[in-house]
């Protein structure tokens, strides 16, 4: 099952099949970009990874991860990852 999740301009994108899936998003800060130092690229993109993982693994388990609910709560988190980390 495909699921696509919308969050202010960015996504995420979901594959799952059964217990198991694949997540991608536009979420990470490409290497290419300049803006900010490696070390907190990586930092960054590392919670980055944590969460997409936590929404395959929701979804996986049957949790409707496009609700209104979960959308605003992973937009929170985001916000506090960039918040933090930024």
């Amino acid at each position: 099952m495909r699921i696509v999740i919308t969050l202010d301009g960015d996504t995420i994108e979901l594959e799952t099949n059964g217990q198991s899936g694949t997540v991608s998003s536009s979420l990470p800060i490409p290497a290419s970009d300049t803006e900010y130092p490696k070390s907190i690229k990586d930092r960054y993109n590392a919670a980055i990874d944590g969460v997409e993982s936590l929404v395959l693994a929701h979804a996986c388990a049957g949790v409707d991860v496009q609700s209104n609910e979960y959308v605003a709560g992973l937009k929170v988190a985001i916000e506090s990852i960039t918040n933090n980390l930024l």
